[in-house]
């Protein structure tokens, strides 16, 4: 019995058609990922370098009358950091220290916390104490802007 014999074009045909829709998938997902990244350089930073803690003036009050005052989270993404800011002095210009509360190496959530009946903190997960100025603690930049707000530059100091 003959077998039928199809004409080669078909197969030509197919395999163009094949080609052809390859080649239009890789085009559309160029160039979707051109238009979700279209420069590759930008670099992604959420949140602020920088923390407003409020009037200087109000927080050195404050802080002389209640002890430092801790921030649990100025990153805005859950306790991931915690800071205090403590005072030292009478001109609410000068004598700022702020520091991370969560100390390097330690658990995530295991801050120090401030014993004032010695004027210190202490680190409840490793025993350790620090000054009342957290040396030792990651320290963060401030100033003093021109509204007399006290602002905290976040990135941790070189």
């Amino acid at each position: 019995m003959p077998v039928e014999q199809r004409p080669p074009s078909n197969l030509v045909r197919a395999v163009v058609i094949g080609a052809g829709a390859l080649i239009a998938a890789v085009v559309v997902l160029v160039i979707f990922l051109w238009v979700v990244n279209p420069n590759p350089a930008v670099e992604v930073n959420l949140g602020d370098d920088t923390f407003d803690a409020g009037f200087a003036e109000g927080q050195a009050a404050e802080i002389a009358e209640n002890g430092p005052i801790l921030y649990s989270d100025v990153s805005g993404r859950g306790q991931n950091r915690p800071m205090w800011l403590n005072h030292f002095g009478t001109d609410d210009s000068i004598g700022w220290v702020a520091f991370d509360a969560n100390p390097a190496g330690s658990e995530p959530g295991c801050f120090v916390e401030w014993i004032a009946e010695e004027n210190l903190f202490t680190d409840p997960c490793s025993g350790t104490d620090f000054d009342a100025g957290g040396d030792g603690l990651t320290q963060f930049s401030w100033s003093i802007d021109e509204d007399g707000h006290l602002i905290v530059d976040l990135r941790p100091q070189e």
